[in-house]
Parts: C-alpha cells; structure tokens; sequence
C-alpha cells in the first residue's frame, strides 16, 4: 500500500485514472488534473468505475493513517460487488473512530441499495451477499436500488407538495399589491413544481385583472435560459 499512498502524476493509477476521467464517461477531466482526492471523489460520482482500479483503493481505505483513507472509502461505495462489500465491513467492524465507521455504513447504504440494514447488520447481510449465484446478486442490488430510489421520488413528491401548499399559502396572505415579489421568487425557484406553481398563480392574479410588476416579467425571461424551464 506504500507505493499507493504516494500516488503522484506518474503512478499508473493515477495515470489510468485521469485518462478515464478525461472520456465522456468519466466526464470530469478538470477533477482529475487536480490530484488523487479529486480522482477520488470523482470515483465516488461515476456509476460504472473501472475495475481496475478497485485494489488500490481499497488499500488506500483500509489505511486509516492515510489522508486519502476518507475519499477512498467513499469511492468504495460505488463498486457494486461483494469485494468492495466485504472491504466495507472488514473497516465498519475494525475501526474504532465513528467517523470511519459512519464512512463505511453510508458507502455499504450506496453500493447495496439497503437503507434498512442497521449498523450491526452488515456483516450477516454480507455472509447471506457471498453465498448467492453473481446472477441473484446482481438481481438483488437491481431492486434493492430501484426500491431505493422509487422510494426518494416519492419522498421528493410529499416534500415538493407540502412547498407547494406552504407557498399557496404566502400568496393568499401576502396583500395584493405586494405578490409580485413572491411570483417572482417562485418563477425563479430551482424546484420544477414551485416554477409550475408560480405560472399558475401568475395566470390566476392576472384573471383576477391585477396588475403585476416588472419583476415577474423579467423572471419569467430568465427562464428561457433555464436547463428545465
């Protein structure tokens, strides 16, 4: 692990690295000009990060006296295979420092889909994990993320709605004259259902025949230059 930690310009990994971090994949070659905790942390963004690179990665996580043992742990949750599982466990049942320790929870939460599994869990769910066929392995992780992430969009929605009700609310208790401001906030809300909101009780205030100001205009204008107006 020695030849590891001191990964520089002219390591093969790190070489190996930037070059797959400067394809449309990697899609982050400015990160990976700016060292080993950039390649890492870029690592820890890419669903499919290459195989190739796991060892000493996870040689740089199981040192915990490394300043990049943190960033490699992280990186560690985007392998989806019981190898880079089974390092996980091996630093959640060793280390002794919490912060190692809730590293390794949330990295086994990103590579297993399982929210569920509490902290003192995770080495039964790797022993029935290694005894499976790769094939129901990999169907497991599949619905298990799936799951996972049906779960945060439902979450997202509940969360957008209780906005939603808040901000309908603003509106109806902000004095006539003084919703231009709050039109203006919502038309400019990064959240797509807020903006939507405020479309609607743009056309609202206008059926009503009030005048708006200058501001919701020029909100409305700024969303032409909007990713998702």
């Amino acid at each position: 692990a020695d030849g590891v930690l001191r990964l520089g310009p002219e390591d093969p990994v790190f070489i190996q690295a930037t070059a797959f971090l400067a394809t449309p994949e990697g899609d982050l070659a400015g990160d990976a000009l700016r060292g080993p905790r950039a390649i890492l942390s870029a690592i820890s963004r890419t669903p499919m990060p290459p195989l190739q690179h796991f060892t000493p990665i996870a040689a740089l996580a199981r040192d915990a006296a490394s300043p990049l043992s943190d960033d490699a742990i992280r990186a560690l949750g985007s392998y989806r295979s019981r190898e880079s599982a089974a390092t996980l466990v091996e630093i959640l049942s060793e280390s002794t420092a919490s912060e190692r320790q809730t590293l390794a929870q949330q990295s086994l939460v990103s590579l297993s889909g399982r929210d569920d599994v509490p902290i003192g869990g995770w080495s039964a769910w790797l022993n029935e994990a290694v005894a499976l066929p790769e094939r129901e392995w990999q169907a497991r992780l599949l619905a298990a993320h799936i799951r996972r992430e049906r779960e945060f969009e439902s979450e997202l929605q509940r969360t957008e709605r209780r906005l939603a009700d808040a901000w309908n609310r603003i509106h109806l208790l902000t004095p006539p004259e003084q919703r231009s401001a709050v039109l203006a906030q919502l038309l400019s809300h990064q959240a797509p259902a807020l903006r939507s909101l405020g479309f609607d009780l743009v056309n609202r205030e206008i059926g009503e025949g009030r005048q708006l100001d200058p501001s919701v205009g020029a909100a409305t204008i700024a969303l032409l230059d909007h990713r998702h107006p």
